[in-house]
């Protein structure tokens, strides 16, 4: 890897640092509220962000077996995160799909997220701004380009 290309990860690592680091000194009390075990909210998070998965793909994307999915989502179900539905087309599949609750539950934890860049934000001079917006631009794009070939990748095995 080119100097160039650390320095850029370098700096990514240490802004996500810095990030949490403030979440933590302003006591965010919407992440410390989450009654969830680590496991929980990992596999809470999980459904949200793919919509649903099969148990089996909830234990492989968590490297964990299919005995201890299904506490995990038992709890989830019971506290009315997610839903178990069939599959339509093999009976024998159960999707694991989130809930209205699980789906606001991660748009609280993204608004605190929000808030705090907000405020880094500010900290930014006028004159920068754009060319922040536009290199963040950039990188959200490269990072959906990744994205896609991944998904190509694991439909692909």
């Amino acid at each position: 890897m080119d100097r160039l290309n650390q320095s850029i990860i370098d700096n990514w690592l240490a802004l996500q640092l810095t990030v949490r680091a403030i979440q933590t000194a302003v006591g965010d009390g919407r992440w410390l509220a989450v009654n969830l075990t680590m496991a929980q909210l990992k596999v809470a998070l999980l459904l949200v962000q793919a919509g649903g998965l099969p148990s089996r793909a909830i234990g492989e994307r968590l490297a964990i077996g299919p005995s201890a999915v299904t506490p995990l989502v038992d709890r989830l179900v019971a506290l009315k995160l997610a839903r178990r539905e069939a599959d339509p087309t093999d009976r024998r599949v159960v999707c694991v799909r989130p809930t209205p609750k699980a789906l606001a539950l991660h748009e609280t934890l993204l608004q605190t997220g929000r808030n705090i860049l907000a405020d880094v934000l500010k900290e930014v001079p006028e004159s920068e701004r754009e060319r922040v917006g536009r290199a963040l631009s950039v990188l959200r794009d490269s990072a959906a380009r990744v994205h896609g070939r991944i998904l190509e990748e694991t439909t692909a095995k």
